[in-house]
């Protein structure tokens, strides 16, 4: 099936001539700079109830909720575009105890689901007897709010009629039937499939990110929500009690203040194109990624300037990709889904297989990080052994 409508391929090249040069090279480092203090008499730009950082499907499902109960917003997109990685993305998400489940009457219930979450996302530390499954209190606490608000998420979506949600495949009815989960299949995943939804584009065919955030940036005007593209948040404005009063942002080299009489919400990308923190907090080589080239991580310091508790820096959620397109684009196009070829199998350099090759693409790319002791060569004083 052709994706090209779906994902643009963007060179470098192509990608400072659109004007992205800066947005790719910018970031504030890994440490963390202080944040603003609001002087008495701050001119601000504009003022809302909240300002949403971030424009991807996080960025903007959060927006629309709180303009839904009646909130003033205020959207704020570092790159000269909407969307963030999430319009170049395959745009499904994996909903739990999703309306299509219960249409079909399929039960997914919460404990065998964080039991399936705590033992595939943490191993090493899971325990069906602990009262948390053996996770830290606020890991067991962010997957049941997952459980309990992923759900009516899709459900509020759909009320305001944000997206045409239904179920996501990559092969046209009768054709295939839902995606299975990545995990393991048996033991504590009692719902293996039909968790995973997706846009359906007006003629019934299925979306991908492309689609998804074309239907919810329509929700977004319809409900009056300002954007504004080419703001890099730099930092927090707060009072002398530490309490958040707003964003400062770059607009051209311009600083530029804004209120937030409520919050501020942020839902920007992680750090893939920023050199500096991927050494500092990644094990392995990272060539390249599928992000869009605005992901420099620049939430880490700004929460880390507020005192944000910060974790699991060294995970991701990995892909393969062709190495020759990782030199060729500063941003992926897409990463190696599925090996193509039913006869095709992965071997290391010493022509050992390493893996099942219809493993999905995140544990497939955790065995380009291992190191063999015993096999690997190592340069010692310019000589090998």
């Amino acid at each position: 099936m052709k994706q090209s409508a779906e994902r643009s391929r963007l060179s470098r090249r192509a990608f400072i001539q659109a004007g992205g040069a800066g947005l790719a090279v910018s970031t504030l480092g890994a440490a963390a700079s202080a944040p603003a203090v609001a002087a008495v008499g701050r001119q601000w730009t504009q003022i809302a109830d909240i300002v949403v950082v971030g424009s991807g499907a996080a960025a903007s499902v959060a927006a629309l909720a709180a303009a839904k109960d009646g909130a003033k917003v205020l959207m704020l997109e570092k790159a000269p575009v909407y969307g963030g990685t999430s319009a170049k993305s395959g745009g499904a998400f994996w909903v739990p105890n999703n309306f299509r489940l219960k249409e079909r009457g399929i039960e997914d219930p919460k404990a065998s689901l964080l039991a399936y979450c705590a033992a595939y996302s943490y191993p090493h530390l899971f325990d069906s007897n602990s009262p948390t499954l053996g996770l830290g209190e606020d890991v067991y606490k962010l997957l049941e709010a997952f459980y309990d608000n992923a759900s009516p998420m899709t459900d509020m979506l759909r009320e305001i009629k944000a997206a045409e949600i239904g179920r996501f495949h990559v092969l046209p009815d009768g054709q295939g039937t839902d995606l299975p989960d990545y995990g393991v299949l048996d033991g504590n995943n009692k719902v293996p499939r039909g968790r995973c939804l997706g846009p359906i584009k007006p003629d019934g065919s299925p979306g991908f990110g492309a689609e998804l955030m074309r239907q919810i940036k329509a929700r977004i005007d319809a409900y009056g929500i300002p954007l504004l593209t080419s703001h890099q948040v730099v930092r927090l404005v707060t009072d002398g009690d530490g309490a958040v009063l707003g964003v400062e942002a770059l607009n051209d080299g311009k600083e530029v203040s804004f209120g937030a009489r409520k919050g501020v919400i942020f839902a920007t990308g992680g750090f893939t194109y920023n050199r500096e923190m991927l050494n500092l907090h990644q094990t392995g080589p990272v060539y390249g990624g599928c992000g869009v080239p605005t992901n420099t991580g620049d939430f880490v310091s700004i929460a880390g300037a507020v005192g944000a508790k910060l974790g699991n820096m060294g995970s991701a959620w990995r892909a393969e990709i062709v190495l020759e397109e990782a030199l060729e684009y500063v941003s992926v196009p897409s990463d190696v889904w599925i090996p193509p070829g039913d006869s095709m199998f992965i071997v290391n350099r010493y022509g050992n297989r390493v893996f099942n090759e219809k493993r999905n693409y995140h544990d497939r790319a955790r065995v380009h990080q291992h190191y063999d002791p015993n096999g690997s060569v190592a340069k010692i004083g310019g000589s090998q052994r």
